[in-house]
């Protein structure tokens, strides 16, 4: 009787699923069926009698990891609690805190994200000594620039003193005035490197990077402890390893330096991440490090038409560095793969809603249809389209436009300035960005506001009249009642909506905050998605025979009841091309 785990998979595919031992390169491509490999070998290997304890399977995101282990547990009769599927740095985390941290060989740190990092090097900006960066324009965008060098020093698994003792040599060897220069910022970056590290461990803290390189070191200069933390993973898998960085890939060559099996599963032709460090050389090399490694690959696709996969491989047949393979599929032809030339994003639009009117004409459901973009700012022109043919959608990956929070942040403003009685968009406004006005100290404002029949608008202009503010609230109530009058003359004297918008960016504080408030990429997403706003004004303004602030905010509330409209015949799908990756649609634009 067949084993049930090896049912309905190619030659191929079985092939990598039965793999008997040693190291293993399975080059899946794009819809080839690699999570079906990875789960039917997690079972495979349970069914042939392996302790689920021996057997470690590292993804990219929690979300893959919980997706593989369930599909994995559904073929897995018996007890499987050890069985683990992990990311890689939970993996690291779990190997310091379990035989470093109990032993007392490492502290116990708490990981923390780009956010918090650039706040604690803000905080103690003055200590850091930067004479070799302007900060004149733009400290946040400074620190955000440092940080982001840390965590490539910490892909490539340099630390603070081997970077400082490079600088230091590059300086004492520096031949002329340019080179000292240069020179000179490294080695302030290496102090600065420094002074980041310890100044999280004050705080009990630490970065992500940080947790894979100490899991490095730890393992490194305690040979009894790599060798229990092999005895756990005798049989390893890894998703998506051409996402790989250098330090991920050391650590993950160290612990499976007696493993029974390693099979790492990737596609170098679908490596987009280098921009947060992976190294494409990990897949590209795999067969140096393991010159016996047996290459699996896995060619035939379940996903696209054979028109669709003929232009992709003949796209990606002129990258330079790859493995050579060629995707195919029993699939019929297909449509033509189109490429149409726009005016504008809004002659893309419409193209876009002729395309969708086309496809569900066709017989396909709206759940069936996707629209990709590069950055979530450029949805919203598409989403404007859709409101209006009252086509809905739903936005992967975040809020619709109109919903996401920076751009409620701005409006907040603008509505207070056309609606001084606007208590919610008052409140909001002096919440966004931060300025120490907690609910507590907007209570007794609103308070002050309903004692003299007045809106807590006016009672910031005059805020003497509130009883139980401290210096600095009363500060910062009187810096917005200030800023909130300056934009309302703006708009009083016939100032276009956009410049009312642009000056609250500006003189508010939201760009600072939304630079400070996450990684880099999202905070300059989010102040793309406030310059689209502007740009909606800047549109309106040109439409209307009588353009003003009231006139722009009724508009925006009008798409906006539309678009909170929902029914149950589905929803065209909008995202971000990196949010696509392993999703399927029958009609792509």
């Amino acid at each position: 009787m067949p084993c049930p785990v090896l049912t309905d998979l190619t030659p191929a595919q079985r092939d990598a699923v039965i793999h008997p031992g040693g190291p293993m390169l399975v080059l899946a491509g794009a819809g080839a069926g690699k999570t079906r490999v990875l789960c039917r070998r997690l079972a495979w290997l349970v069914s042939e009698g392996v302790d689920p304890g021996d057997i470690l399977a590292l993804t990219f995101s929690a979300k893959a990891a919980a997706e593989l282990r369930e599909r994995a547990e559904d073929m897995i009769p018996d007890s499987h609690e050890t069985l683990r599927v992990t990311t890689f740095h939970s993996y690291a985390l779990d190997l310091v805190r379990s035989l470093g941290t109990d032993r007392d060989l490492a502290p116990v740190l708490r990981p923390v994200g780009t956010e918090e990092r650039v706040l604690v090097l803000l905080e103690r900006l003055s200590d850091l000594g930067l004479s070799e960066n302007d900060l004149r324009s733009d400290p946040v965008g400074v620190v955000r620039g440092l940080i982001d060098r840390i965590d490539r020093c910490r892909d490539e698994r340099v630390d603070p003193e081997r970077y400082a003792s490079w600088a230091d040599a590059a300086l004492k060897g520096a031949r002329g005035g340019r080179d000292a220069a240069d020179a000179r910022k490294e080695v302030e970056f290496a102090r600065v490197f420094g002074l980041h590290d310890a100044w999280l461990a004050e705080r009990g803290l630490e970065d992500f990077g940080r947790q894979i390189t100490r899991a490095l070191d730890l393992l490194s200069a305690h040979h009894d402890l790599l060798e229990i933390a092999r005895e756990r993973a005798r049989h390893v898998m890894v998703d998506e390893f051409q996402d790989t960085n250098h330090a991920q890939a050391e650590l993950l060559y160290l612990v499976t330096g007696n493993a029974q099996s390693l099979v790492v599963v990737g596609d170098d032709d679908q490596g987009i991440y280098s921009w947060r460090g992976a190294d494409i050389r990990n897949i590209l090399e795999f067969k140096a490090d393991y010159p016996d490694a047996v290459t699996v690959p896995l060619e035939q696709n379940y996903r696209s038409s054979k028109t669709i996969l003929a232009a992709a491989n003949a796209v990606v047949s002129r990258n330079t560095g790859r493995h050579p393979k060629e995707l195919w599929t029993d699939r019929e032809e297909g449509e033509d793969v189109v490429v149409a030339s726009c005016q504008d994003e809004y002659d893309e639009a419409r193209m876009v809603l002729r395309e969708i009117d086309r496809a569900v004409a066709e017989g396909h459901a709206l759940d069936e249809i996707a629209v990709f973009y590069r950055t979530h700012a450029q949805s919203r022109v598409i989403e404007d389209q859709l409101v209006r043919q009252g086509v809905n959608y739903q936005v992967l990956g975040g809020p619709r436009f109109y919903e996401r929070a920076e751009v409620k942040d701005l409006m907040a403003y603008l509505r207070v300035v056309a609606n001084p009685a606007d208590r919610e968009a008052f409140t909001r406004a002096a919440g966004s960005p931060k300025r120490g006005l907690g609910p507590a100290a907007l209570a007794k404002v609103a308070d002050a506001a309903d004692a003299h029949g007045t809106t807590m608008d006016a009672v910031a202009r005059d805020p003497d009249i509130v009883a139980g503010l401290n210096a600095s609230q009363r500060g910062a109530i009187t810096e917005l009642g200030s800023l909130l009058e300056r934009l309302r003359q703006m708009d009083a004297t016939g100032s276009p909506p956009a410049r009312v918008m642009e000056t609250a960016i500006e003189e508010s504080g939201i760009r600072e905050a939304l630079l400070a408030d996450g990684p880099a990429e999202a905070g300059v997403g989010r102040l793309e998605n406030l310059q689209e706003l502007v740009g909606v004004a800047v549109e309106y303004a040109a439409r209307a025979e009588e353009p003003s602030l009231g006139g722009f905010l009724e508009e925006v509330a009008l798409v906006s009841a539309v678009d909170e409209a929902d029914d149950d015949g589905g929803r065209v799908t909008l995202m971000t091309v990196h949010n696509a990756k392993g999703l399927e649609y029958d009609v792509v634009m």
